[in-house]
């Protein structure tokens, strides 16, 4: 079964476009496309794909599921903080029988849905919602995340500041969190149950408007308060 690397490296061929010709045109660094691709020591973002994918004119779907369009639907399982670690990783676990579908462009075997258990996080994400991650996805600054914290998994909002990177809460009651030595983030949430209306709907989170720019001085070390 291919892959997007395969499809990507396929099309790259067919159009006879060397990859630093390519990477040029995409404005992307060709080390970095090369790691991609050569590798596959890196995932490619989603930006990043759509404008490597305009140069090559062709539809970016096709790129990540094989098709254009994508997938009506997608069964996930339904994981514990326990055992997402575990699940990342490639591990053998022992997860609920439970899956759940998602209409979501989820373009990986890893994905997994979590229910929210994250208090910090309440105002956005209500206690008990379903939030579905992509473990394959490379972070970007603004997006919602499950990291490993100190040994605890966190839901949180990835900030990069002046090379630093933060796990912002959404609940003012809580601290940001700064990521050090053994913090990683180990996926990223592509779609949940908000609770940002009444009747809670289905939504992709980058869809949605950035919060506004957080600065240094408002960002502190500390951990929960409480």
């Amino acid at each position: 079964m291919s892959d997007w690397r395969t499809r990507l490296k396929a099309v790259i061929e067919e159009k006879k476009i060397s990859l630093p010709n390519l990477a040029n045109k995409a404005n992307y660094d060709y080390v970095t496309l090369w790691k991609a691709l050569i590798k596959e020591r890196h995932v490619i973002k989603r930006t990043t794909m759509n404008r490597i994918c305009q140069v090559l004119e062709v539809d970016p779907d096709y790129i990540w599921y094989g098709h254009e369009g994508a997938p009506d639907r997608h069964d996930v399982p339904i994981l514990e903080d326990s055992q997402v670690l575990q699940w990342v990783e490639g591990k053998k676990v022992k997860h609920s029988q439970d899956r759940i579908g998602t209409a979501y462009r989820i373009m990986s075997d890893k994905a997994f849905a979590w229910r929210s258990t994250a208090v910090d996080m309440q105002g956005l994400v209500a206690l008990d919602s379903m939030v579905y991650f992509n473990p394959d996805l490379v972070p970007e600054n603004m997006e919602y995340v499950l990291a490993l914290y100190r040994g605890n998994i966190l839901f949180r909002q990835y900030v990069e500041v002046a090379d630093q990177q933060y796990l912002m809460p959404h609940n003012t009651a809580f601290q940001a969190a700064t990521m050090g030595t053994g913090d990683r983030v180990l996926a990223v949430a592509v779609s949940a149950c908000f609770s940002l209306v009444k009747d809670h709907r289905l939504v992709n989170f980058t869809s949605f408007e950035k919060f506004d720019d957080i600065q240094p001085d408002k960002l502190s070390s500390g951990t929960e308060n409480n």
